[in-house]
């Protein structure tokens, strides 16, 4: 932590554990709380002296603060159903120059999937091999940062009927995911996993998917992963010709 041990009282100790504390709380932290957290930083980081902001392995700059922040809140927002707001959220903190590899790299996956499930394929492929490219650039191919690529890309390829190149995707970010315990990653995985399925013919393994993962343990998922899990869950009912518990999922 650099020289956070030894830094004295004052508000600037406190915006390096709140922004760096968002990417990593997130996948566990509601939307509402990252986003409010978010706000607190993006209030406050320009009213403090630099000075006063303890050095975390040089990445709490204003700048990088700033960063962290606003992509943070930017996929709180998607989370909470403010598409629109999110893309714009996510092509501010894209503009910015010299961002942080990680962050900008989250910050393009994110926007990919966004985008994947707005059914925007083109955009979404798009924004995955840049991110992956930069990725690749930074010797970070296996980052975490890289789950949300990943999944929207095999979004993009099971749309475009190219199972195998989906499922060698899927299985990538769930490797990363479980690695790293990211539930909210997790979960998208779970509904794309059982999408894939539909796609393959077998609605059946697609319902052992979900079923899985409701069961894993894991926390629930943001609201707008959940509306999307029940509304391929009823999709997948009707592939078996289930059409009463489609009806009442």
């Amino acid at each position: 932590w650099g020289d956070a041990g030894t830094a004295g009282p004052g508000p600037g100790r406190h915006l390096p554990i709140a922004a760096l504390g968002e990417p990593w709380a997130f996948f566990d932290a509601s939307p509402p709380s990252v986003s409010r957290a978010a706000d607190a930083v993006l209030a406050a980081v320009d009213d403090v002296d630099p000075d006063q902001i303890p050095d975390v392995f040089g990445l709490t700059v204003p700048a990088s603060l700033r960063t962290m922040a606003a992509g943070s809140r930017a996929r709180a927002l998607w989370y909470l159903g403010d598409v629109d707001a999110s893309r714009r959220a996510f092509a501010a903190v894209l503009q910015q120059r010299d961002i942080y590899p990680p962050w900008h790299v989250h910050a393009l996956s994110a926007l990919a999937l966004l985008e994947a499930w707005a059914g925007n394929l083109r955009v979404a492929d798009e924004h995955a091999r840049r991110a992956l490219a930069v990725a690749t650039d930074a010797r970070m191919v296996h980052h975490p940062a890289t789950m949300d690529a990943r999944l929207a890309a095999a979004h993009v390829s099971r749309e475009r009927g190219h199972l195998h190149r989906a499922d060698v995707l899927l299985s990538q970010a769930h490797t990363i995911a479980t690695g790293t315990r990211r539930p909210t990653p997790l979960a998208v995985n779970a509904v794309e996993r059982a999408l894939w399925h539909l796609a393959a013919d077998r609605p059946d393994r697609g319902l052992a998917e979900l079923d899985r993962h409701r069961t894993s343990g894991n926390p629930p998922p943001p609201q707008l992963i959940e509306h999307r899990r029940r509304a391929v869950e009823s999709r997948l009912l009707l592939g078996t010709g289930d059409c009463e518990r489609a009806r009442s999922s």
